[in-house]
């Protein structure tokens, strides 16, 4: 009984202690246009993990990523595999920030606050 006092004080301390937390300014997005998003963007992974030579699989097809309605995607359909898609370091520098976060759901970058040490 004593155990769950201390937890239910804890937990509430950190409930009415939470913050929202927002990311620092965008820094790039991308519309994804169909005719040109692969000038910009490139796969720098693409594999499973139980054979790394075969690519992410789309039923009997491998996984292409691609542009539909200026959203930018890829259908996997198969074992369970690995795939990265970054911008090409020509079409976007990054050098100068020290930690980026990139959302996998919309495609943005944000520049997240160093780690304090």
């Amino acid at each position: 009984m004593k155990l769950f006092k201390i937890a239910t004080i804890v937990l509430a301390a950190l409930w009415l202690c939470a913050q929202p937390a927002h990311a620092d300014s965008l820094l790039f997005t991308d519309q994804f246009p169909t005719s040109d998003w692969k000038q910009r963007w490139e796969v720098v992974r693409n594999f499973q993990p139980h054979t790394p030579s075969e690519p992410c699989m789309n039923q009997q097809w491998p996984a292409l990523w691609e542009v539909r309605n200026n959203f930018l995607g890829i259908t996997l359909d198969g074992p369970p595999c690995v795939t990265e898609i970054v911008p090409k370091s020509e079409f976007l520098d990054l050098t100068m920030f020290p930690i980026i976060h990139i959302n996998s759901a919309g495609f943005f970058l944000r520049r997240c606050s160093p780690i304090a040490t």
